[in-house]
């Protein structure tokens, strides 16, 4: 037996009061005045037996008129049910309604969620008068987790009597793209049954008991502590520890890294067979902007995940929407995976240095009467440099000088901000300038070789995974194919953070990063006194690649999974714009605050709740960034847990569960009733207290009639 009002208890101190008054008059002693004592033997023995007795009778009904009133507002409930006593204990309840995107599955008994939703009628319609509700749609908690505290949800989500209104609002609840936590469900449930001071208290658990709706966090070993509390499993689906056949896309590399207008952007996506028979031929689509570009097919063995190279082509400059599709299968939401990548405009290039020094640059980049120029050049003289604005430029190439001390302190700010530089070699800045000068952009001087026309320095080794030379080998041959070197006869050597291409005593091409931007070495300045370097294919194609690569933002998209929150920290040369462009998936445009924080100005994009692309643009419509977002690939893999693994769980989320596995939805209101528990005994209890009170009265009655005569 257990209390609902365990405090009035207290009240069952105050049974002893007829027994302290009963002993008090027993020891107050009365006088009577008598002239003889033949009075005395007219009293029967028998009568003051029957007199004592009767007082015992009345202080036993006292007592017990005080017990049992004080027991009926304690609210005494015990299991199962007493004959013609009444109706279960009020019931408070917690429906935890898995609408994760693996429900919208099919199988023999029709769409999984429309069985977990009939489900949840059952349950409704097992209630009675005077229980009380509610429905929590689990998927949707991921949302909340990110935006709000845990412990401020549950306040928000109250229990209510009117059933009614809660079978109505079934129809509103949906498919969600985030997956379900069944641990958050129960810890939230938990939280709301507190509140409740209901008898019964029960957790309802519908789900296809999918394995990532049974994550445990590892940080949290603590178990949920569920008072009174009956959990109700009820797993959704026909044959659900069948795996169903479901083919998904879990993700796509981006191996592209320099995107231009008609080049090629290579990708590698991975493609999952979630069945256990084999799929042949499956077919593999490559989308730009809604528009198939390429098409693949692939077989694939049970389980079996295979990556796949596709490649396309696009004529159009800006953010790019992308996004990889296979055929239609059981499931649908998986099988396409987003992402993007910005294509930017012709770079805007400032050129630095004497006509000599630059000409075979000039000649490289500016556009042929066959070949469309790869940037946007303005030459300039050195003695300019100190005049010129580079913010206004995406890169600059310094052919050479002479330089003074102060310019390299602005190419320093300029890079640190996200500006690109390309360096040749300098033989007409002042030497101890120069190297002070490339001390300050992060390079440390190494030597000044000269070697023989007979015998010129060659490379040694090159980095062929460097982004510079992306697409230019064979993946199959990438170590035996060999490079172009061109003949050195003259370096100037500095040491910087990656060595690209290497050449005796030190590197022919390094790479620094400041900040935000990225700065290119070589170690020869463009004339043939250095090196034949200018006459090579090599030359051209580096600098055509240089142009890209300096220029570019971080331009292929960082990729999130449904509900997760974005936090993107801004480029340096962007931190002065306060407010930004935004366009969602569905192409609502909509703007938005940085936010200035220690480490720079930064955009939160919390509404990530829709699958798709993202892109930042400044308010000139300039992309600046994008964004992708896709589903959990772990919600495709179609296997329900055993019933042993869930027992299991909830034994190590809960803190001595009472679990109660109902595997036929269409009987929930008969297991319910089966394994429902607490029916209250206060209105019996009220009923004896009458009783005592009634049979008070009357021996009292009785007493004081015999004590007259």
């Amino acid at each position: 037996m257990t209390f609902l009002n365990p405090l009035v208890l207290i009240g069952l101190i105050a049974a002893s009061i007829p027994l302290i008054l009963h002993l008090l008059n027993l020891r107050k002693l009365k006088t009577v005045d008598f002239s003889t004592l033949r009075f005395l033997k007219e009293l029967q023995k028998t009568k003051i037996k029957k007199l004592k007795l009767k007082q015992i009778i009345l202080l036993i009904l006292r007592t017990l008129l005080i017990i049992f009133i004080v027991l009926a507002f304690a609210r005494p409930t015990i299991q199962g049910t007493l004959p013609l006593l009444g109706s279960f204990a009020k019931t408070s309840a917690v429906i935890l309604l898995d609408n994760s995107f693996s429900m919208d599955v099919s199988d023999a008994w029709g769409n999984r969620f429309n069985q977990a939703k009939n489900a949840c009628r059952n349950i409704l319609n097992s209630f009675q008068d005077g229980d009380e509700a509610t429905i929590i749609s689990v998927a949707d908690l991921s949302n909340f987790n990110h935006s709000i505290n845990q412990n401020d949800l549950y306040q928000n989500i109250n229990l209510t009597r009117n059933l009614n209104f809660l079978k109505e609002n079934l129809s509103n609840y949906s498919i969600s793209l985030n997956s379900a936590n069944i641990k958050n469900g129960i810890s939230i449930a938990s939280s709301i049954l507190e509140k409740s001071f209901n008898i019964n208290k029960e957790i309802y658990i519908i789900t296809d008991a999918q394995n990532n709706a049974f994550k445990k966090d590892l940080i949290d070993s603590l178990k949920i502590n569920l008072p009174n509390t009956t959990i109700y499993f009820i797993p959704i689906g026909a044959n659900r520890n069948k795996q169903l056949a479901n083919y998904s896309v879990d993700s796509v590399n981006v191996i592209s890294r320099i995107f231009q207008q008609s080049k090629p952007v290579e990708i590698e996506a991975f493609i999952k067979n979630n069945s256990e028979t084999d799929v042949k031929g499956l077919a593999v689509s490559l989308f730009f902007n809604e528009e198939r570009v390429a098409q693949r097919t692939v077989d694939l063995l049970p389980n079996e995940t295979k990556a796949i190279a596709i490649s396309a082509t696009t004529q159009i400059i800006g953010a790019i929407d992308a996004y990889v599709e296979i055929e239609g299968d059981a499931l649908d939401t998986d099988n396409k995976r987003y992402f993007s990548f910005i294509v930017p405009e012709k770079p805007k290039v400032a050129l630095i240095g004497s006509k000599e020094l630059t000409k075979y640059i000039s000649f490289a980049l500016e556009p042929k009467q066959t070949i469309e120029a790869s940037a946007n050049i303005s030459q300039y003289e050195p003695a300019d440099a100190s005049r010129i604005d580079f913010n206004t430029f995406d890169m600059l190439i310094i052919a050479g000088g002479p330089l003074q001390q102060n310019d390299f302190t602005r190419l320093k700010q300029y890079v640190s901000t996200g500006g690109g530089l390309l360096l040749f070699a300098d033989p007409q800045t002042n030497e101890l300038t120069y190297q002070k000068g490339m001390q300050e952009l992060g390079f440390s001087f190494i030597s000044s070789k000269t070697y023989s026309m007979q015998e010129p320095a060659r490379f040694l080794n090159v980095d062929k995974n460097h982004q510079l030379f992306e697409g230019m080998f064979k993946e199959k041959e990438l170590e035996k194919q060999a490079i172009e070197s061109p003949n050195i006869y003259k370096s100037l050597l500095f040491q910087g953070q990656h060595q690209i291409i290497d050449i005796p005593g030190g590197s022919f091409l390094t790479e620094n990063k400041i900040g935000d931007g990225k700065i290119l070495y070589f170690a020869v300045s463009p004339t043939f006194a250095y090196s034949s370097f200018p006459v090579t294919g090599l030359f051209p194609a580096l600098l055509h690649r240089s142009t890209y690569y300096l220029s570019s933002i971080e331009s292929f998209g960082n990729n999130y999974i449904v509900g997760s929150p974005i936090t993107y920290i801004l480029p340096n040369k962007y931190s002065n714009n306060s407010s930004f462009k935004i366009l969602d998936p569905q192409k609502v445009e909509f703007y938005t605050q940085a936010a200035s924080l220690p480490t720079g100005s930064v955009l939160a994009l919390d509404n990530t709740n829709q699958i798709g692309n993202f892109s930042v643009l400044t308010p000139n419509s300039k992309p600046i960034a994008v964004f992708s977002i896709n589903t959990n690939p772990s919600e495709s893999v179609l296997i329900s847990q055993t019933d042993d693994n869930i027992k299991e769980f909830i034994e190590k989320t809960v803190n001595e569960p009472r679990l109660e596995m109902i595997d036929e939805s269409n009987e929930i209101q008969q297991n319910i009733k089966r394994v429902r528990t607490g029916t209250e005994l206060w209105q019996l209890f009220v009923a004896i207290a009458l009783l005592a009170a009634l049979a008070e009265m009357l021996v009292a009655k009785v007493s004081k009639n015999e004590l007259q005569t």
